[in-house]
Parts: C-alpha cells; structure tokens; sequence
C-alpha cells in the first residue's frame, strides 16, 4: 500500500498530499495512450476503495454513490442478461470513474484545479505532437489522427474539453502573487494552448467537435458580454458550416458534411428499430456498446456505436438507465448553487460540450474524456465562502 502511494506522489508538481496526487494522477489518465490510462485509472480507484480514510472520503456523497451503484449496477445486469462482457467491462469502468468523482468532489481546491487545468494543457500539446507525427507517418489523405484516444472523435472531445479550459483562463483576470508558479502561466501559453488545439482539431477531421466548440465558443462570449465577438464568431461559424455545405471538396476532409448527416440518420433509426425489439429491451437495454454488437446480425447500418447520446444511452441501458443518468447530471446541477462564478460557467461549457457533441457522438462514455468532464464537474464544490487566492472575472 505504501508503495503505491509512493507511486501516486507527483514530488514537487504536487503539495505532497496523497490527495492531490490522485487529482494531479487524473490528468495522465486523460492524456496517456487508451489502454495505459485505463490501467491507471484502475489502480488509483482501487486505490481509494481499498484504503479507508480514502473510501470514507469518496463515498461522503451517498447520494452520488446511490446514483453510481444504480446505474453501474443496472448497465452490468443488462450486460450480463445478453451475455454482453465488452457491455459488463464498461459498466465496471463506469463505476470506478463516479468514485473517483465522488473522491474529487470532496477534495479538489484551486489550487489543486489548477494546477490539474496546466498539467491537462500540457497533455494536450503531447497529444498534438503525437497526432501530427501520426498524420506525417500514414501520410494518408483518409487518415484520421486520434494521438492517445480511441478514436478521432474521441480525440476531437479532449480537444474541445482543453480548449473551454485555456480560453477561459485566458480571459481570466488575477491578482494576488506575482510569483513565478508553474501553475500560473502567462497568458502567452493559454493562446497557444489554444491555437495548437484548433488546428488539431481540424487534423482531426472531428464534426460534432467543431459543432460543439463553436457552439459553446458564443455561450462563453455572451456570459462575458462580449456581444461583438459572439457576433463575428456567429458569422465565422455560419459560413465554414455553409462552405462545407455546398463546397467540400475546399476541405481535406474525408466525407462530405451532407453525407456525415444522412449517415447518422441512418443509424438512428436502425438503433431505435433495435431498442424497441422487445419490452425489455426498452426497458432496460442490452449493456453498454450494444450496437456493435448486434448491428450485423439485425441487419443495422455499420458502426461502433449508435452516434447520439441519447439513443445510444436508450439501446445500452434503457429507458431506466436514461433516466437515471438524468439523474445525475441534476445532481451535478444542483451543486452549483453556491458554486464560485467561474466554475460555475465553466462547467455550464463542459455540459453544453456533452449535450451539442452528444448530437452526433457518445464521446462522454469513453474513460478519458469521462475523467476530465468529472474533474472539472467536481468543482462545483469549489464555493464563494472559501478562501479565495485569485480574482476571476466572468
């Protein structure tokens, strides 16, 4: 045990708390190769449920914790019921990241976001980098970098997540310490940060993930009251989405912008048609990744999963499941009532982020991207009546 925690300690990035370690830990997990933030999101959780004084910590909310063992535990039944083990080996993942949300709820500070805001930043330029070598290396027109991630949309969600982060410190106004901490870059960095994940979004080739930023890009500008940029960000938008339209051969893009449209509409009604196979599968679903799973023997347009979080939760989990991860994200909602205005609109970005992508993508139901929404979510328990180190303007 002592080894591990050990392990756990960032040295001099971190307080030398076991604690912050384990937020500061949550970065790498976003930010390192699929398969290895997986190993390590499973160590750091079992980590916390194994040692007490961390378990204690982690399950405070027991509402939250109801929540967690009613929806991981009803995605495993379902799982199990049509023998779905890739469905049984993510609903154990879901379980594992709401107890690492439960644990960062009590304990993340400001300090300690942060510092995980930086390290996640400094995350996104690795990726970058490694998306780019990616592209140089296949040297294929069709190819889709995805850096660490799953996929390239999985990718597009991170880069949007980090992007919300960057610019909204950018547009941060501090007081305080002038000190030279590495956890208060200046804001020469959070433009870059910001400039280097837009072009790696379009390497991307992400959609829903140009959709969403732009989209939460004008929400941001007008809680900010910056009417004239939402204006000209507004026009921007409305005449890339037009050219791609009606010209998409201007893009290096692999399919048209009409065709990825027809597509998913496609795949809708084919995981409707399926979740609505028998009363129990509208009821309680089939498990996670269910589409993949029976798409070829149904007859279902070819793909992954059913590209819209709503029917995609609808055919894993049900009607049931839906519900309850509505529950949830109302409880999230309702810890923001005394919440500090900045973490308050910054997770208003990252649910819009979840519920625009969510159109066309399930990008929130994969670990990394998972892990960095809860993160930030935690911090809605970051409130006025606490210690304040900095001045935010929002």
């Amino acid at each position: 045990m002592k080894t591990i925690e050990k392990l756990l300690k960032f040295g001099r990035l971190g307080n030398g708390t076991i604690s912050e370690a384990i937020l500061l830990w949550s970065a790498v997990i976003v930010f390192t190769h699929y398969i290895l933030s997986a190993i390590i999101l499973i160590v750091i959780t079992s980590f916390i449920l194994i040692r007490k004084d961390l378990r204690v910590t982690a399950l405070q909310d027991s509402r939250l914790f109801i929540i967690n063992c009613l929806i991981s535990g009803l995605s495993l039944f379902s799982s199990l019921l049509s023998k779905n083990l890739i469905g049984c080996g993510i609903s154990c993942g879901v379980f594992l990241v709401l107890i690492l949300f439960g644990y960062l709820k009590s304990e993340i500070d400001e300090v300690g976001f942060r510092k995980y805001a930086v390290i996640s930043m400094f995350g996104s330029i690795v990726f970058f980098v490694s998306a780019v070598v990616q592209k140089l290396i296949y040297r294929n027109a069709n190819y889709r970098p995805t850096a660490g991630a799953f996929n390239a949309n999985y990718y597009g969600a991170l880069i949007v997540m980090v992007t919300l982060l960057a610019l909204t410190r950018l547009f941060e106004k501090c007081e305080g310490s002038t000190e030279n901490l590495w956890y208060m870059p200046t804001k020469a960095f959070y433009l870059f940060v910001v400039i280097i994940n837009v072009v790696a979004l379009f390497l991307s080739e992400s959609r829903s993930s140009l959709l969403s930023i732009m989209v939460c890009i004008g929400i941001y500008l007008i809680l900010k009251k910056k009417y004239m940029f939402c204006i000209v960000a507004g026009v921007l938008g409305v005449g890339v989405i037009t050219v791609g339209w009606f010209h998409p051969e201007l893009f290096s893009w692999t399919n048209s912008l009409s065709f990825v449209i027809t597509e998913r509409v496609d795949i809708w009604i084919d995981a409707l048609r399926s979740f609505s196979r028998t009363p129990l599968n509208a009821l309680i679903g089939r498990g996670p990744m269910t589409y993949f799973m029976v798409w070829e023997s149904e007859g279902l347009c070819g793909a992954n999963h059913a590209h819209n979080i709503l029917v995609d939760a609808l055919i894993n989990v049900g009607i049931v499941g839906t519900l309850l991860y509505c529950v949830l994200f109302v409880h999230i909602f309702r810890s923001l009532t005394n919440t500090k205005r900045y973490y308050k609109m910054l997770i208003t970005l990252f649910i819009c982020q979840v519920c625009v992508q969510g159109i066309a993508d399930v990008v929130i139901m994969w670990h990394q991207s998972a892990v960095l929404f809860i993160t930030v979510a935690a911090c809605a328990e970051i409130k006025k009546t606490k210690k304040v180190l900095y001045k935010e303007s929002v």
